[in-house]
């Protein structure tokens, strides 16, 4: 059975700001460079969430490791097109794959990519299981070892120093990927995005002989 290990990362898609809810200053503020001082706070912490959420999150990299070795595909530019062409070519390598491996996928990986998919009118080259409590061809990493369970405490590299005595983090951790995509380093990007990929394979590697 080919499986296919991937993992995304995401930053704002800016295209999508004006399509944010209208934000309002606290009511108690009367001053107006404390309300225009709210308002770009919140303005802003609105820009921030866009990463984390499918509709306004642009894919910057897709990473997969086929069994062997982890890949990457970066994004060129922030533009539409830029993304439609990442979003072919990932769908062209998840085809190839039997079986679907990711940590936090039902979650977010999978309903990113199928609502970035849909507003570039790129079709899915095949269906990925988002199923709750069974594993059809997919398997979340996370589900299985939180027992199913979206609350539940465990990061990657929580489990990946638990589970494999090593960490996930390294330089760069996915809180740090839009400063460093605005910063102009894709490269480091693709490299974590494919680290992530070798540490959910490897969990998923160790997990299937008592898990599943």
């Amino acid at each position: 059975m080919k499986i296919c290990t991937f993992d995304l990362e995401t930053i704002a898609d800016k295209s999508k700001i004006p399509f944010l809810p209208e934000v309002k200053a606290n009511g108690t503020l009367k001053n107006q460079a404390k309300i225009d001082a709210d308002i770009e706070k919140k303005q802003q912490e609105q820009i921030n969430k866009m990463a984390l959420t499918p509709a306004t999150a642009m894919i910057c990299v897709f990473g997969w490791h086929d069994g062997k070795e982890s890949h990457s595909i970066l994004l060129e530019d922030e533009s539409p097109e830029a993304e439609r062409d990442l979003l072919i070519k990932a769908w062209k390598e998840l085809k190839k794959a039997e079986h679907f491996v990711t940590f936090n996928g039902i979650g977010y990986d999978v309903p990113v990519l199928l609502m970035r998919s849909l507003l570039a009118r790129v079709k899915p080259s095949i269906k990925i299981s988002t199923k709750k409590y069974v594993i059809a061809n997919h398997t979340d990493v996370r589900a299985v070892l939180g027992n199913w369970d979206t609350y539940a405490k465990g990061t990657l590299d929580y489990y990946m120093k638990l589970l494999l005595g090593r960490t996930s983090k390294n330089e760069m951790s996915g809180d740090m990927v839009q400063d460093a995509w605005d910063l102009g380093l894709g490269a480091d990007i693709a490299k974590y995005c494919e680290d992530d990929c070798q540490g959910s394979f490897d969990l998923y590697d160790l997990m299937v002989q008592f898990y599943l």
